[in-house]
């Protein structure tokens, strides 16, 4: 059997909001609390397994722990299992 492209609908999407680790720490109460309510994942209520996942600068105390956390993710999710082809969509917010 080949692998199949897309799942047709699925019973739940996973997502990770990587954040940089600066803007949430400067972010308004209203935008960082729109952050951690994604970061708490959202399974219950929306059947979306969604976690908040902070980037560092590189020299940051930080750095490797938002490293350590990137990875966990690329192998949780962006690896194909079985015949089902996997991937991570990336979207990339901007403006005020």
């Amino acid at each position: 059997m080949g692998a199949r492209f897309i799942k047709v609908n699925p019973a739940d999407i996973d997502l990770v909001l990587r954040v940089e680790g600066v803007f949430y720490n400067l972010a308004t109460a209203e935008q960082r609390s729109a952050m951690d309510w994604v970061g708490q994942n959202l399974y219950g209520s929306h059947r979306c397994d969604s976690y908040l996942l902070l980037k560092w600068p590189d020299g940051h105390p930080n750095f490797w722990l938002g490293e350590y956390w990137y990875a966990y993710w690329l192998r949780q999710w962006g690896f194909s299992r079985g015949s089902i082809l996997k991937g991570i969509a990336v979207l990339q917010l901007t403006g005020g």
